[in-house]
């Protein structure tokens, strides 16, 4: 498992989704990890890309994972959030 990210002025990620997809922080961490795995790279880049407004859970559920029953999906969200939380 990770430490998380430092917080304060000095941390900084930068993710590029345009072209070549490109992700980087200021720590030199993990961040490039996420670019072998469709699924959590473009689940980033929905959630980094979209409006600073709520998603609720079966808006993602229904675009990443229609094809899986309700508990299987949600498993799978839970699974990619505490990934992406720890990269």
């Amino acid at each position: 498992m990770h430490p998380p990210p430092p917080a304060g002025p000095d941390y900084r990620a930068e993710l590029h989704l345009l072209g070549h997809c490109v992700i980087r922080s200021s720590t030199d961490d993990q961040a490039e990890a996420i670019l072998g795995q469709a699924k959590r790279l473009a689940l980033l880049a929905y959630l980094a890309a979209s409006p600073p407004a709520p998603r609720t859970r079966d808006r993602l559920l229904a675009l990443f994972w229609p094809e899986l029953d309700e508990a299987s999906a949600r498993h799978a969200l839970a699974a990619r959030a505490a990934r992406l939380a720890q990269d």
